[in-house]
């Protein structure tokens, strides 16, 4: 994960809003896994990347400022895999989302990515053990 954590690039823009948003947030790229805790899960079609956000203040604080002023925001970010030897030059986006006037109206309190895994892994297991008995039970 240190070799993914030193590659992973996000790179923010505000489009529309609020000076204040378009300030604290910025444009500068940044390797999100030098900054925050970052998970990885995989399988054979798929990488799943989950960024802890909660892991830093500086993120919390950026997040929750652009939430509160979701309505009025229009946001770019891009992703890119960093480069950093010639043959990785020059980078190439990855992924792009656009995000436009989101309104949070009865929203829910965000919940630590972790915690939500682990919400997730119990619930596997509970639906895992479920089908055991069950089958067990049609065994007898």
């Amino acid at each position: 994960d240190t070799y993914r954590n030193q590659r992973f690039k996000l790179i923010p823009s505000i489009v529309e809003g609020p000076w204040i948003v378009k300030r604290g947030i910025g444009q500068k790229p940044a390797l999100v896994g030098t900054k925050l805790h970052q998970t990885y899960h995989h399988g054979p079609n798929y990488l799943e990347l989950c960024l802890d956000i909660g892991s830093s203040a500086i993120a919390t604080a950026s997040t929750n400022l652009c939430i509160s002023h979701a309505e009025h925001l229009v946001t770019d970010v891009g992703f890119v895999l960093q480069g950093d030897e010639e043959n990785e030059l020059p980078e190439e986006l990855l992924a792009a989302q656009q995000c436009r006037h989101i309104v949070f109206t009865d929203q829910k309190p965000l919940v630590r990515c972790n915690e939500y895994l682990r919400l997730q892994r119990l619930k596997q297991r509970k639906m895992t053990a479920t089908s055991r008995a069950e089958a067990e039970a049609i065994q007898m």
